[in-house]
């Protein structure tokens, strides 16, 4: 008996075998030719990674290097490698580029990616999410604002990520971007303004200490209730204004970077410049010596030479003249924001008296008024209520301790004995645990 024909396996299903019969003209709904794709290579991708690894107590941060390509679909982003930023200034919840940074950036971006642009730039965020901090704006407005420029955030502690690009004039998360073959997923986080406050995640110790510190015992009265209402108020007045202090001191170290940048340069160009004179200077007195014996021929090579030579000098002569200039610039830009600095610290003080003078009036309301203050027979939480006013007031503005001894005498002696330490200290501060204060 003769076996049966085996029937021929079919095909497997593959949209791409759809019958072109069936298929009409139509536009795809959704715009993914107006998507910026970004793609990184498994080399690259590893080596951000292994980077981001290595802590998870502070932020790290490095730079993209690639191309930009364009096909049909559009502009797309090709990233080649990562260079790790090393001697970046780390601040536990930020990084900072700084002169060493990038000379080490600009050093082996010259010696492995010679061909390559920086084309972003990469951080990390340990445990408080997928988002770019006011702080992260001001690095991409300010170094990395080309439009094809990307940001990409590592989430270390919960394993996310996020690409932030450039679309409409601000800085958009991307829904995906492809490592090798594969395609990833990415998270939207957020953008902060630069002028925003820091995120809740971002709290300093102080901001967390100062939240713990137990608030004074308010009396149900409309001027408790105003006190309230000004406390509230100059805390975001402070919090504003330290943040404005913290900006400005990093815009300055990054313009000392710049500076120190532009001084390099003009060293190299002026040392270059001389060494083009010499050897012009050399080459003319050979075509001299040869001109002496009537080679002909050799001396219109040296002629030539020296006609390029001059060429070169004249071009190396242009640029101290240019890095002066930009030098200038600079400086007169550190010069206005020095001045906005100071401005900015004598309005930090003025609001620091402003506070004190709060503290102090919701001392007298717990004391009774000026006079003679003995806080011995005062139940436990008043005079913790007292003491919390004496050192914030104490704190905030040193001077109003002599004022306070003159207005209410007593009080001081008996938080702050001669032998106990200053008010605002760390034994202070220990001294106000073990009391309940």
């Amino acid at each position: 008996m003769s076996e049966a024909k085996k029937p021929a396996e079919a095909a497997p299903r593959d949209f791409r075998r759809t019958d072109p019969a069936a298929a009409r003209a139509a536009e795809f709904p959704v715009p993914v030719a107006g998507e910026f794709r970004v793609h990184i290579t498994r080399e690259a991708y590893q080596k951000m990674k292994q980077h981001a690894a290595t802590t998870s107590e502070v932020e790290l941060c490095g730079v993209l290097v690639g191309q930009v390509g364009r096909d049909s679909a559009g502009y797309f982003l090709s990233v080649r490698g990562a260079i790790e930023a090393e001697g970046a200034r780390n601040h536990g919840a930020q990084v900072t580029f700084t002169h060493e940074a990038w000379s080490h950036i600009h050093a082996v971006k010259d010696r492995d990616f010679p061909d390559q642009r920086i084309v972003g730039w990469y951080h990390t965020h340990p445990g408080f999410g997928v988002f770019l901090s006011s702080m992260d704006m001001f690095i991409q407005e300010n170094f990395f604002s080309e439009p094809y420029q990307v940001a990409v955030v590592l989430e270390t502690v919960h394993r996310a990520e996020g690409c932030f690009a450039w679309v409409d004039g601000r800085c958009a998360p991307l829904r995906r971007y492809w490592v090798g073959d594969d395609e990833v997923s990415l998270t939207a986080g957020q953008v902060e303004p630069p002028e925003a406050k820091p995120s809740e995640a971002k709290k300093t110790a102080a901001t967390e200490a100062e939240e713990k510190a137990p608030p004074p015992r308010m009396l149900g009265s409309w001027s408790a209730i105003l006190m309230m209402v000004l406390f509230f108020a100059a805390g975001v007045l402070v919090g504003q204004m330290l943040l404005a202090s913290k900006m400005q001191e990093a815009i300055q170290q990054n313009l000392e970077g710049e500076l120190y940048g532009i001084l390099e340069h003009a060293s190299l160009g002026a040392l270059a410049s001389q060494d083009l004179k010499d050897v012009h200077a050399k080459v003319q007195a050979v075509r001299q010596s040869l001109d002496k014996e009537k080679a002909a021929e050799t001396v219109a090579k040296l002629e030539a030479i020296e006609n390029v030579l001059t060429t070169l000098e004249t071009e190396y002569d242009k640029r101290p003249a240019l890095f002066r200039k930009e030098l200038q610039d600079l400086l007169t830009y550190k010069q206005q924001l020095g001045e906005r600095l100071n401005v900015t610290q004598r309005h930090q003080q003025d609001l620091a008296v402003f506070t004190a003078d709060l503290y102090l009036i919701r001392l007298s309301d717990l004391v009774g008024g000026p006079g003679k203050v003995d806080p011995g027979p005062m139940s436990e939480s008043k005079r913790a209520a007292v003491k919390h006013c004496l050192d914030r007031a104490i704190q905030l503005y040193p001077d109003s301790k002599s004022a306070i001894q003159q207005v209410f005498p007593g009080l001081v002696e008996y938080y702050y004995p001669p032998s106990a330490p200053a008010a605002g200290s760390e034994g202070a501060k220990d001294a106000a645990a073990k009391s309940g204060g």
